[in-house]
């Protein structure tokens, strides 16, 4: 792995500031009555993947898994995010967590940082928005596929899940429903979805092969064993030290809110800002070309 001293140094910084662990440290962040957060570890294997929750909006426990994944160019499979570099769940008062990958690839291609925000919308109503946020440190144009998957749980069980496609000319926007809960669940500027019973996504994401969302699916379930896992999927050329932002936004028992009342910040503040490091000018990059 060839890089040049700054990266090894804001490596060095980064374990300073936040230590990364194999467990780490797991957190949440709250917004009134509605909590969301990471639960279990940052693990992702074929057919499991990061374990979430999100409670006091509707009845029970909303959500049972939600992560991301990337295939660069030239990548023959699809990467889940490893456990993260960097962990805050203070922002914002506790409302707003931020997970920071310094290098995912091992290859100097690009930064991650992935920004979450509980909102409580009235009694027992709530929405969560994850915008992951994806800056090219290396040398050349970056094509990257960004897929974020989740795997929903309404009325705190699996099962008797439905499922349509929503018209929406700019976004993919999907209801999802259960005896007596909804959930509107939306990729903004995604490029393509796909809907499957538990697993069966998450198995092509996971099985080592090149996987691309085909928007199948919808509509969906309504029996006993229908059980809504979905997913969005976006293809993006990001320039040399530009930034990209995948915003999703999953609400329960609410309708989706205007994306402009989120205190997360827009793609451009950046690893080193959010870090408290802006005085280390230089972003780590490769020698050579990725192989």
């Amino acid at each position: 792995m060839k890089m040049i001293r700054g990266l090894k140094t804001l490596a060095l910084v980064l374990g300073i500031v936040c230590p990364a662990t194999s467990a780490q440290a797991i957190g949440t962040v709250t917004d009134g009555g509605v909590t969301f957060g990471y639960t279990n570890d940052f693990t992702t294997t074929s057919g499991n993947t990061v374990n979430t929750d999100f409670t006091g909006a509707a009845a029970g426990d909303q959500l049972y898994e939600s992560w991301w994944f990337f295939r660069v160019t030239g990548d023959t499979s699809e990467t889940a995010f490893a456990a993260p570099d960097a962990e805050d769940y203070t922002l914002n008062g506790g409302t707003t967590g931020r997970l920071d990958w310094l290098d995912p690839t091992s290859s100097g291609d690009f930064s991650a940082s992935l920004f979450f925000e509980a909102i409580e919308t009235g009694a027992n109503e709530g929405v969560v928005f994850q915008n992951l946020q994806i800056t090219n440190t290396s040398l050349s144009a970056l094509t990257i596929d960004i897929f974020h998957y989740t795997d929903l749980d309404l009325g705190g069980s699996f099962g008797n899940d439905s499922a349509t496609l929503v018209a929406n000319p700019d976004d993919i926007e999907i209801m999802v429903s259960d005896p007596g809960s909804f959930a509107p669940f939306i990729g903004y500027d995604a490029d393509q979805f796909q809907v499957t019973t538990w697993r069966s996504l998450l198995l092509s994401l996971t099985d080592g092969s090149q996987t691309d969302l085909d928007g199948t699916g919808l509509d969906f379930g309504g029996g006993t064993g229908a059980d809504f896992t979905g997913g969005f999927q976006w293809t993006r050329t990001i320039g040399v030290g530009e930034s990209e932002s995948f915003l999703t936004q999953f609400g329960s028992d609410v309708t989706l809110v205007d994306p402009v009342i989120s205190a997360i910040p827009e793609p451009g503040t950046g690893l080193l800002a959010g870090l408290g490091l802006v005085g280390l000018a230089l972003v780590g990059r490769r020698d050579a070309p990725r192989p």
